[in-house]
């Protein structure tokens, strides 16, 4: 059985999400070190995971519209959104400290890559 791109990215998030719940409900300290290697090494980890973007992307592209992606991504951002009101206090606190920093070059360049993606979605519903 020979698996599209999608089909390919589509099943490894659903092992890999499914490994997670696994652990999660089973030992959830036990995904401390996986966290931790990824956000213990910042640097390191966004570059692997904008490449890691500009792939999937790319696959994603060539088979959907930018319209249906942004829709898909505004239902995934509802998800985590019900996700994170748990814990609101804390997110509320990040939050204020968030806001307070000044804009690193790195959270501008990801703010422009969003308005990129919603300039190239509204352009494709109106023309």
């Amino acid at each position: 059985m020979a698996l599209t791109p999608i089909e390919t990215i589509a099943l490894i998030f659903a092992v890999i999400g499914i490994v997670k719940l696994l652990v999660i409900i089973i030992d959830r300290r036990s995904w401390f070190p996986i966290i931790r290697g990824i956000y213990g090494n910042p640097k390191i980890s966004s570059v692997i995971v904008f490449v890691l973007v500009l792939i999937v992307f790319y696959y994603l592209i060539k088979e959907i519209t930018m319209v249906q992606l942004m829709a898909t991504i505004g239902f995934v951002s509802l998800l985590i959104a019900l996700a994170f009101l748990q814990w609101n206090k804390e997110v509320l606190t990040l939050s204020k400290k968030i806001l307070k920093d000044k804009l690193s070059l790195g959270t501008l360049i990801y703010l422009l890559l969003w308005l990129v993606l919603m300039l190239w979605t509204i352009y494709e519903i109106v023309v």
